[in-house]
């Protein structure tokens, strides 16, 4: 019997997290289409998105994403309003947010 090494194990992890972040960020952009329409998103609040995705970003290493999404999550605690402009900037953020996934980790993440 073979055990698997916490190098491979949190590498394993990891590739497992990664291949769910599509998914999470086509949720937070039907998120962002319901914000700019004034309607509640059939899921989770956009902040909510947000701050789920700092947390577990972090514990995966992808600090830069966790930093992206802690700014965009307080920056949506301000009400900033349901304008072109708002829906602009939060679509950069999921831009910049996905960038920062291609790039790959940035801290050590869970040890």
């Amino acid at each position: 019997m073979t055990t698997e090494s916490l190098d491979d194990l949190m590498n394993r992890l990891r590739e497992e997290y990664l291949a769910e972040i599509p998914g999470r960020l086509d949720e937070m952009r039907h998120a962002v289409v319901a914000f700019a329409d004034g309607r509640e998103p059939e899921g989770p609040p956009l902040a909510m998105l947000f701050h789920r995705l700092a947390g577990s970003a972090g514990a995966y290493g992808f600090g830069d994403v966790s930093a992206i999404c802690r700014e965009t999550e307080k920056w949506l605690g301000t009400n900033p309003g349901r304008t072109d402009e708002a829906r602009a900037q939060i679509e950069r953020a999921l831009a910049m947010i996905g960038e920062s996934f291609r790039k790959g980790p940035t801290t050590e993440g869970i040890a």
